[in-house]
Formats: C-alpha cells, sequence, structure tokens
C-alpha cells in the first residue's frame, strides 16, 4: 500500500519518514548472500567433499541451526565453480557406491534364496 500523503494518521507519517530514503525490492529480500565467510576448518572439509563435517564446523563456531548452517554452507558451494564442481563429483560418486551396494545386496538375497529352495 502506498503511502497517500493526504492520509493523516500517525501511522503512516512515521513509517513513510522512517522509509524514505530506502528503496528495497521483493526481490532483494529474498536473494541468498552472494558470499558466505565460513570457517578455515568448514572451507578445508568441503574441499575434501566432507559436506556434512562442513554443516557441522559451521553450527559448532557460529551457534547456528542446522538450516541455517546449512543455508551458509550451500551459498558459499554455489559462490565458488571449482568446489561446487568437485561436490557435484562427490555426490555422484556417493550414488554410484550406493547403487552398486544395493545390487549387490539383492544378488546376494537372491542367492541365499536360491540356496534355500534348492536345500528343501
Amino acid at each position: 500500500m502506498a503511502w497517500d500523503p493526504c492520509d493523516g494518521t500517525t501511522a503512516n507519517v512515521v513509517a513513510s519518514s522512517a522509509l524514505s530514503g530506502y528503496k528495497v525490492s521483493d526481490t532483494m529480500l529474498n536473494k541468498p548472500r552472494r558470499h558466505a565467510d565460513l570457517p578455515k576448518a568448514a572451507i578445508e572439509a568441503l574441499w575434501q567433499g566432507n559436506l556434512i563435517g562442513a554443516i557441522t564446523v559451521v553450527r559448532q563456531e557460529r551457534n547456528l541451526g542446522l538450516k541455517e548452517a546449512k543455508g551458509q554452507v550451500e551459498v558459499y558451494i554455489a559462490s565458488q565453480p571449482a568446489l561446487k564442481k568437485k561436490m557435484d563429483k562427490v555426490l555422484a560418486t556417493v550414488q554410484q557406491r550406493f547403487i552398486r551396494w544395493v545390487i549387490g545386496l539383492l544378488i546376494l538375497a537372491a542367492g541365499i534364496t536360491l540356496l534355500v529352495l534348492y536345500v528343501l
């Protein structure tokens, strides 16, 4: 709602005079900071591919909640293209290992099932 100078309410006058020199758009409020400075230990953990360790360090050193610490780490990763590429590669490797583990477990379960059926 725009301030109407003809409207003489005290709240409108105080609010408009306090904010008269500032222009804040909705997009400015929703944008994350471009670069978050992280503790050195958190940055080292990220370069080693340890995202959870970096979040833990940020939480402990800055006394933040999980969501805030994760947000700061994500902003930092987004501001560092080389680090983002490395983290994407680490994530892909972890996903491949998980898929291989699940396939191995399924093969083992199928083998045990066949063995049990053969014995009976």
